[in-house]
């Protein structure tokens, strides 16, 4: 079904880069990061997610994470004849093991961190990891969180290009001087390119990660320190990731997306770390 609609949509996406990211946390930030930093450098990008789908602004309605193989390809259509010369996409391990993304080639695949949820489907932990790990194989380079637990498993056998990014071990990507507030975080982020300060308005060690991430994945494409350190400044918020609601009293409502228990742990613990009070 893949291979008909690519070609029933004439291989919308011949020339376009598309960056994929995995894993069971911090995929829909890392996109949206990325598609920042993308845009600051001038790029039109399409994104497609567990929120939404994007034409730059303009919003595409979406049921899942990752559409369906025939929908994806018509979305294709639809970025590639409005001008986008970016996409970057959430991948799920449902859509890599039902082939939904059979016949994409991702110029950049990436790999966010691994933890339980969605085994009601795959039954086990290595199931699911292998589902993720599928991305690589339609990859022409990888960038991975050297800090997550299945780092081994996941870079195992890899015959691509390997950038890594983390915080305790050695990575190509890493930061330090990390300082985490209600404003968001700052920190230094080492890079191959030299030192970028980065200034965060989504609070959290996770909001960390995920940019080391993407700025891994947009110098791969050559954008420069300026356009991470802008994009990532310009990024306010994320829908549903940490997002602060109005409110008339003396109390804060954080509105996030948080469903697997590694998520709702990571979301508890920053938000102890500048709470005032209760």
């Amino acid at each position: 079904m893949a291979e008909l609609a690519i070609e029933f949509y004439g291989h919308p996406l011949d020339g376009i880069p598309v960056i994929g990211i995995t894993g069971t946390n911090g995929k829909t930030t890392t996109t949206y990061m990325i598609k920042a930093i993308a845009e600051k450098a001038g790029y039109k990008v399409g994104l497609i997610g567990t929120i939404r789908n994007l034409i730059g602004d303009r919003i595409i309605p979406t049921d899942r994470t990752t559409p369906e193989s025939v929908e994806l390809q018509r979305v294709f259509r639809l970025m590639r004849d409005e001008g986008v010369q970016l996409i970057v996409m959430e991948v799920s391990s449902h859509a890599l093991d039902q082939d939904r993304v059979h016949g994409i080639e991702y110029l950049i695949g990436g790999f966010t961190n691994l933890t339980q949820d969605h085994l009601d489907y795959h039954k086990t932990l290595d199931n699911y990891l292998a589902a993720k790990k599928k991305l690589f194989l339609q990859s022409k380079r990888a960038v991975v969180n050297a800090d997550d637990p299945h780092f081994a498993s996941i870079t195992e056998g890899l015959d691509i290009p390997l950038t890594t990014f983390g915080i305790r071990e050695k990575a190509d990507f890493s930061a330090n001087d990390i300082e985490i507030t209600t404003a968001g975080a700052q920190f230094a982020m080492r890079t191959p390119e030299g030192s970028i300060n980065i200034k965060r308005s989504i609070p959290g060690l996770f909001s960390v990660f995920n940019a080391l991430g993407a700025a891994a994945a947009c110098m791969l494409l050559g954008f420069d320190a300026d356009h991470i350190r802008e994009g990532l400044a310009k990024l306010k918020s994320v829908s549903g990731r940490l997002e602060p609601l109005p409110t008339d009293g003396d109390y804060s409502v954080l509105l996030d997306y948080a469903h697997t228990p590694d998520a709702l742990e990571n979301v508890l613990r920053t938000v102890r770390g500048f709470a005032r009070g209760r």
